[in-house]
């Protein structure tokens, strides 16, 4: 007898299952944002007179970064250099 009822709320149950299943078919929304999977596409705002001026101000800053940068790589090997000659001299 108790297996009779187990049985049939299963049955019951299964059908509710199906039935909001079907009810529910075509409006599932996801709890996470479309911009967690999607790319972001950034659109470009139309040329500014002043534009071409912060363009030419920008390359010019990263021109003289790496001429620093370089000259500071060139003074450290003079200095490696310079070190290596004096404990040389030195023995």
């Amino acid at each position: 007898m108790i297996k009779r009822v187990i049985g049939n709320l299963f049955a019951v149950v299964v059908v509710v299952v199906i039935l909001f299943t079907a009810l529910g078919a075509g409006s599932y929304r996801s709890m996470l944002s479309e911009d967690l999977f999607s790319p972001t596409v950034t659109q470009e705002q139309p040329a500014s007179p002043n534009a071409v001026a912060d363009a030419a101000v920008a390359e010019e800053s990263a021109e003289e970064t790496q001429t620093i940068e370089s000259e500071a790589a060139e003074a450290e090997t003079e200095d490696v250099a310079a070190e290596a000659e004096s404990e040389e001299g030195q023995k």
